[in-house]
């Protein structure tokens, strides 16, 4: 009953970390049909994989992690290859040199499950003798659900399924022995097949030897041989492949972590990689040990179990590799689960039915650390995003393997990948395009998801900016460009303000998120030309004295993360400053170029459009221009001298004004932290010159032109 609900839960969480053990099937195939662990027969497939987790020797190619794993499955390998062969015709020999595709990932996936499933028996069987059936199968459950047997063991073939499963045999056979002291014999069998599994099982095979020898010493002698008939097989192997007595896998030389201190701290509480943040449970393994000491059934095995765990933990942090590559949660320590939980049994056995407020407090505290680890790890088991979290997403996260450090990260915690609200940034707070490094068609803006949801983006530009193809959604955690395409040409020498391009970043059910919305201002620096200078004057753009950089060189950057304010909207009638966080203030949708010359400015807008201001607190603003005209119907031209302009604050309540052409406007708004968006309309819509007089050429939509605007804070 505990294997078939075991291992139907692994088998239903679809999760597959498949990357180290990518060739686990592949060697054990090899040896069923060549007799051999190289792996020659699969060096197309091996290419495509870019030779990941493989070594060359002796112009042969060899699975770079230990071959215990594949040995010990090659009779179910075997026993698949003939259902598969004989019921739907498939040829996994042929299918494994073809490609590692979603057949293969599932047989692996299965293995792996079944495996752990026969783990979680042990797990039982050794409760079984300290405890009664209910709470064995807790125990059982506790192992199985709330550690990483569930999340990493089960969820490929990597070395730990087998690795737990011959030290839960070795445990098992060793507290039989109590009773039966012949079975401490045979004791030597699972810990050699652990050793040759993975290599840090040495430390359990040294002193569990050590118990044999002070606790069975008649039966030592044997021990040592049934060891040597695994042992001397192993070492004849290595030789004969890899002409040393151990394969490289197993060599010292791979123990030179740079990090050890804080690889030893993160180990146990690193919010990626801690022992005790994803099995909070195994605390109460202390409270185990402790009330083994107070009732003084402290012995020689529970010592040496917890020397094999503290000098595991030891040997894990002098890694190269400490944080455990591209997998989840504390895996280094999987191996040691099974003595952990072990040392739950006295905790179990303790507790009763609260009689009193510590009882109860005790079984409360149980309970949520229970449920905590088991949520954790129903992450790890259930959720793909959990195991993304390893990747690269720039320029949001590095992939774990180039930054170590990204373990440490509590905005970002393994378990929680997938759960996280969308959230939006972008990549910088301002643009300008210099054509003095480099001539190129467009730039680019990047907009950053860095959380899990997606969100849709509303975007808005001036019209002499157009934008590239904006994606639909933009789940995380990743970057999009936002294509920004411009014509230099048509500017003249100097620098430009090209308006405010407007992102306000939606979630699923249409609310803006955290920080949105943004406007990010756009500017274009020309330098001078070195011949043609008469074609400046047939601009439409004014010369700018002023360049915001030095001469361009050949180093310098075509990109310039700098602010460059309109010309033609002053704040308190000063030129606005260009420094972060202070006022600032940009023409945004639906105005059109600046015109005139330099002592006569003005802009035409299509209604409705928008000024975007940026306000470092909330105050009350002024903003004083004149129209230099408007849509009329009733006029020949269309242009005509009165109008009503409607002026709207951040989508609040809208304001009329009666404006005439060339008198002051004077438009009073509130303005709140951040960016604010100001609309104005003309009430009389908009219209195209052309439309109006065949002679003219300006098939552009106009609504009403503004002279030079200038803001009065108080």
């Amino acid at each position: 009953m505990i294997f078939t609900l075991i291992f139907a839960v692994y088998a239903s969480s679809r999760v597959i970390t498949s990357s180290d053990s990518r060739w686990t099937l592949h060697v054990a195939m090899s040896i069923i049909k060549e007799g051999n662990v190289d792996l020659d027969e699969y060096g197309e497939i091996i290419e495509k994989n870019q030779h990941a987790a493989i070594m060359y020797l002796d112009d042969h190619l060899y699975y770079f992690f230990p071959s215990g794993t594949p040995v010990l499955i090659t009779p179910i390998v075997l026993l698949i290859d003939k259902v598969a062969h004989h019921f739907w015709s498939v040829d996994l020999y042929a299918r494994l040199q073809e490609a590692r595709d979603a057949l293969v990932r599932g047989i692996e996936l299965y293995i792996a499950c079944f495996l752990v499933a026969l783990v979680c028996v042990l797990i039982y069987l050794i409760a079984r003798q300290s405890l009664d059936r209910k709470r064995s199968m807790l125990l059982t459950l506790l192992f199985a659900f709330c550690t990483s047997a569930w999340s990493t063991a089960s969820r490929a073939l990597w070395s730990h399924g087998p690795s737990m499963l011959m030290l839960s045999a070795s445990l098992y056979l060793l507290l039989r022995a109590r009773t039966r002291p012949s079975l401490a014999q045979y004791v030597s069998i699972p810990l050699a097949c652990a050793y040759i599994i993975r290599p840090t099982n040495s430390i359990s095979v040294v002193l569990l030897t050590v118990y044999i020898l002070v606790k069975y010493p008649r039966y030592l002698l044997r021990y040592l041989c049934y060891a040597a008939i695994l042992a001397l097989p192993f070492i004849a192997h290595n030789y004969q492949v890899y002409h040393q007595p151990l394969p490289p896998y197993h060599v010292p030389e791979r123990l030179r972590s740079t990090h050890f201190a804080e690889a030893l701290i993160a180990h146990l509480v690193s919010p990626a990689r801690g022992l005790l943040i994803y099995s909070p449970i195994l605390l109460f393994a202390a409270y185990g040990v402790a009330l083994k000491i107070r009732r003084s059934e402290f012995e020689l095995l529970d010592g040496l179990l917890l020397g094999a765990v503290f000098l595991h933990w030891l040997v894990i942090s002098t890694l190269w590799q400490w944080w455990g590559g591209g997998s989840y949660g504390p895996r280094l320590f999987t191996d040691m689960l099974p003595y952990l939980i072990y040392f739950l049994i006295p905790v179990l056995r303790e507790m009763t039915r609260p009689t009193t407020l510590r009882g109860a407090l005790t079984i409360a505290l149980f309970s949520i650390l229970a449920a905590i680890s088991l949520f954790i790890h129903f992450r790890g088991g259930t959720d793909d995003a959990t195991r993304r979290w390893n990747l690269a997403a720039e320029p949001v996260v590095a992939n774990v393997d180039d930054d170590p450090s990204r373990v440490w990260d509590w905005s970002d915690p393994q378990f929680w990948r997938g759960l996280r609200p969308a959230r939006f940034s972008v990549a910088t707070q301002a643009l300008c395009l210099d054509t003095g490094t480099t001539t190129p068609d467009d730039l680019t803006l990047t907009i950053i998801n860095a959380g899990d949801r997606p969100f849709t983006c509303q975007i808005r530009s001036p019209k002499e900016l157009g934008l590239g193809f904006v994606p639909a959604t933009m789940p995380g955690p990743r970057s999009y460009d936002l294509t920004i395409i411009l014509n230099p040409a048509k500017y003249a020498p100097g620098v430009h303000s090209l308006g405010g391009i407007y992102i306000d970043a939606l979630s699923a059910d249409g609310q803006s998120i955290d920080g949105c919305p943004i406007v990010v201002p756009v500017g274009l620096q020309v330098p001078p030309s070195p011949h043609d200078e008469s074609s400046d004057s047939q601009r439409t753009q004014p010369a700018t004295e002023t360049p915001l950089s030095p001469a361009p060189s050949e180093c310098a950057p075509a990109v310039l993360d700098a602010y460059v304010p309109p010309k033609d909207i002053l704040v308190n009638g000063q030129p606005q400053a260009t420094t972060p966080g202070q006022f600032r203030a940009v023409y945004g949708a639906g105005w059109w170029p600046i015109e005139g010359s330099s002592n006569r400015k003005w802009r035409w807008a299509e209604s409705p459009a928008e000024v975007y201001v940026y306000s470092p607190e909330v105050q009350q603003a002024t903003m004083l221009s004149t129209l230099l005209g408007m849509h009329q119907d009733m006029e020949p031209s269309g242009v005509g001298e009165r109008g009503t302009l409607l002026v709207t604050a951040n989508q609040s309540a809208t304001t009329s004004f009666s404006a005439r052409s060339d008198e002051l406007l004077a438009v009073e708004v509130n303005l709140q932290e951040g960016w604010n968006i100001i609309t104005m309309e003309l009430e009389a819509g908009n219209f195209r010159p052309a439309e109006v007089d065949p002679s003219s050429r300006d098939r552009r939509n106009l609504s009403f032109a503004l002279r030079e605007m200038d803001i009065l804070l108080r």
